[in-house]
């Protein structure tokens, strides 16, 4: 994200900046919201090429603010020295000459770049950049967590740049100021964002988000929420509207008029709260009286095996053919999610994923089974240079890879329409394109496969897991362990198992949602009555509907 739409700016440039073009729809409706009277002063801590500050010049104007305060009134910063100046060009062209539009790093004010003495504003808008925490490098990231730190807010090292933004900002608002500005999605619903959801409600005062049903930024994978606040003591109390569209977002009156407000406990999700309360509450209430599990109740969720070099260790049936590696030095391992198709992966399975011509054998040896040709398959890993590499230098042996084990399950992390827990039938070991599940208790593996695709468990699935670009739902395996399955009597577990393979097959089908139909007419059908079911279907094909309705751009053009 981030305001900048600088030409000068490459898409790989965008990226690491965090750099993305504003609709203005977005900016107009921000600043009108922000900017309450024509004294106040504006300022937008990751201004790009001026977007937001030559909004809140037009909103300063239309309310009598005279030309010559403008430059007192308008304040930006931004860390690329090419969209500072098309900024000051383009405020010039708004009447600001000298305008207040500074080079560096955000964080570094209050650290003499006003001198001793931060600026206190009336309105903080703006879209900060968004970089992900693996280009989010150091020294901006200890000096951003140092900046929310200063503000109470301990965030984790995984932080993207967008978090300690929000913080920071929030130092330079007065008492009464108001916040406006565009945030990921994220916000919502991933962990490291919970710091900041809590301090949103305890520093702001009619905090608002609106979310859209469909993708409204061009330019970037993301999904957007727009976040307005007043600054004073929270009340736990948070307003949301859901827009379906950009064309929606009129006027912040019209808006704002059919917000709905809803309580929010301390650690709490957001991401519900953009649907029907009633509904969200029916169908958890539902869920709650069947007493419903988590799966880490049950069952551990770790990555697959993480090698350092998937080349070198993961071998095709040709590789393992041309280096005469003997079977007792290999281990059956899925090296895609694609291999897991339905709800059982079985030794064809395996076979299938072999003969295509797919990594399929993971090379495992320990110092006693180091000769011949497995020996010489070693030094030919040396003569590549990989026991310099991070992941094998860190092991003694280097080709001795640590934690390969055959999960009773695999867990589907990256879903398009819904996660699938599938049986390992074929005692094949992962790469970490899956996640592994390991059962207290393995004979409950079928049973629980088949019981997985009952709509109340992907609801969960769906509000605990995240939302990307492309309308993809990951979970990692924190988030996996909090997933709701149904408690499994011995009398369910016979008839799961025996509708496995119809299961099964439906899946491999494409047929999801029809299996979903089966499974719930045996998990919930003797429990519930048919509206209560009704309603989680709903609920459940809503916040379905609402991600894959982010995968597709708008039509306006960026």
């Amino acid at each position: 994200m981030g305001a900048s739409s600088s030409a000068r700016l490459s898409v790989v440039d965008r990226k690491a900046l965090g750099a993305f073009y504003t609709p203005a729809e977005i900016t107009d409706f921000l600043v009108a919201w922000a900017i309450q009277d024509r004294d106040a002063k504006a300022m937008d801590p990751g201004c790009g090429d001026a977007a937001f500050l030559t909004a809140a010049t037009d909103r300063l104007l239309s309310l009598g603010t005279p030309k010559r305060n403008l430059r007192e009134q308008i304040i930006g910063v931004d860390m690329n020295p090419d969209a500072v100046r098309t900024a000051i060009d383009e405020l010039r062209k708004v009447g600001i000459g000298d305008a207040q539009v500074y080079t560096g790093s955000f964080f570094s004010f209050g650290n003499g770049l006003f001198g001793p003495e931060l600026p206190k504003v009336d309105a903080i808008v703006g879209n900060p950049p968004y970089i992900r925490y693996q280009l989010f490098r150091d020294p901006g990231r200890s000096d951003a967590l140092k900046a929310a730190a200063r503000a109470g807010v301990i965030l984790p090292q995984l932080t993207s740049s967008w978090a300690p933004y929000v913080v920071h900002a929030t130092s330079f608002l007065k008492e009464g100021g108001r916040f406006a500005m565009v945030l990921p999605g994220e916000l919502l619903h991933v962990g490291y964002a919970s710091a900041v959801r809590d301090y949103l409600l305890r520093t702001y005062s009619d905090l608002t988000v609106i979310g859209f049903d469909e993708k409204v930024f061009p330019g970037a994978l993301e999904e957007v929420v727009l976040v307005l606040g007043v600054k004073g003591e929270g009340d736990g109390k948070l307003r949301v509207r859901s827009l379906k569209t950009l064309s929606e977002l009129t006027t912040p009156d019209k808006v704002l008029k059919e917000a709905r407000t809803t309580s929010i406990k301390a650690g709490q999700r957001w991401l519900t709260t953009l649907l029907e309360q009633d509904g969200i509450e029916v169908a958890t209430n539902v869920i709650r009286r069947a007493k419903y599990v988590t799966l880490g109740e049950i069952a551990r969720v770790d990555i697959g095996v993480v090698t350092g070099a998937n080349d070198y260790f993961m071998l095709t049936n040709a590789q393992v053919t041309e280096h005469k590696l003997p079977f007792s030095a290999l281990v059956p391992a899925v090296s895609r999610a694609v291999h897991i198709q339905g709800t059982r992966f079985t030794i064809n399975d395996w076979s299938r994923q072999a003969e295509a011509g797919d990594p399929a054998h993971l090379f495992l040896v320990d110092r006693d089974g180091v000769h011949g040709s497995v020996e010489r398959y070693i030094k030919l890993g040396e003569e590549r240079g990989l026991p310099k590499r991070y992941k094998c230098r860190h092991r003694d042996p280097w080709y001795r890879v640590p934690y390969v084990r055959r999960p009773d399950l695999f867990l589907s992390y990256m879903s398009h329409f819904a996660p699938r827990l599938v049986v390992n039938e074929a005692g094949a070991s992962n790469t970490n394109t899956v996640h592994g599940v390991f059962l207290s208790d393995p004979l409950l593996a079928e049973p629980l496969a088949a019981a997985f695709l009952n709509s109340a468990t992907l609801l969960s699935a769906e509000v605990v897991g995240r939302s990307y670009g492309g309308g993809v739902l990951k979970l990692e395996p924190g988030e996996a362990v909090k997933l709701l399955v149904p408690r499994l009597t011995p009398k369910l577990c016979v008839t799961l198992t025996k509708v496995l393979p119809q299961i099964d097959d439906m899946v491999r089908r494409g047929e999801i949602d029809e299996a979903s139909i089966v499974v719930d007419r045996l998990v919930l059908g003797k429990t519930f009555k048919k509206a209560e079911i009704e309603n989680i279907r709903s609920v459940l094909s809503a916040l379905r509907s609402r991600r894959f309705a982010r995968s597709r751009p708008n039509d306006k053009s960026a």
